[in-house]
Formats: structure tokens, sequence, C-alpha cells
């Protein structure tokens, strides 16, 4: 897996550029470990045009896309990928409308994705946190009484 270098958007943006990139990216990260049909089990296949993969067991042509938060995503790969980095990079929460605004999606269409988005960051223990990790801020006790948001210490 890549190792995450930092909050710059210009890199970020210029790493994954466009729709095309990003699907690349997904079927980089998917099939790094080798392809294993999700329908039937079989590991056999060949990459097919498009970043898909064809099982030749069951010859389901699976999509790099399946099974990740950016399947059937109606707004472009590139834009969904730009707000996973906005809401993973932000200190502060980011709501559903000022996504819309800053991506021209719908409101409604920016607080579904961001659901998926938040209930896939939540812990999976698949990648556990190990080595030495930099925390810039956390929060003990939560709200302070007087204040909105999240309390700093």
């Amino acid at each position: 897996m890549e190792v995450f270098e930092g909050q710059s958007i210009l890199n970020f943006i210029k790493g994954l550029s466009n729709d095309e990139a990003c699907k690349a990216y997904l079927a980089r990260v998917k099939w790094q470990d080798d392809f294993t049909c999700m329908k039937c089990g079989h590991t056999k296949g060949c990459e097919k045009l498009g970043y898909n993969y064809h099982c030749y067991s069951c010859h389901h042509v699976e999509s790099a896309t399946t099974n990740t938060l950016f399947h059937k995503v109606k707004f472009g790969l590139h834009k969904a990928f730009c707000v996973v980095f906005e809401m993973s990079t932000s200190s502060k929460s980011v709501s559903s409308i000022q996504i819309g605004k800053r991506f021209s999606i719908r409101q409604g269409t920016a607080w579904y994705f961001m659901q998926k988005v938040r209930k896939a960051m939540q812990s999976s223990q698949k990648y556990p946190l190990s080595e030495l990790v930099h925390v810039d801020e956390f929060t003990v006790c939560g709200k302070e009484e007087t204040k909105q948001g999240r309390k700093k210490l």
C-alpha cells in the first residue's frame, strides 16, 4: 500500500488528475495481491480495458470500483476522491452543503456519499496503525460548554 505523505492538495490533484487516473489507482490497490473473483472465488482471470477484471471460471467481469466507496458514484471518481481527501484532511467537520457547493453536486448526493465515507473511515482493524504515529490534534471530554465544535487541548 502506498504511504500518504502529507496534506498537499496540489500533490494530490497532480497524482490523481482525472477519473481515469483515479480508476487506475483503485485497480492497483484492489488487485495488488492478485485477483480473486467475488462471485466464485476463482483466482484466474485477466485484466480488461477500463480497469476491469474478467474471471476465466464464471466469466464475471468485475470493475475496479466494485465493493469500494466509489461503486456507482454518479458525480465522477475525481470529485469523489477529492471529497474523501477533503473529509480526511480537514481538522473540523465539513458539511454536505459545503461539499455540494465546492464540488458542484447536490447537497443530498453529497450527504449520502459522505455517510459512506464516514462509515468506511471507522476502523476496520485491517490496517492498524503501527510504528511511529504523529497526532496533530485530538479530543478528550467532548465539546466545550460555551462554544460550538470540538475543544482543543
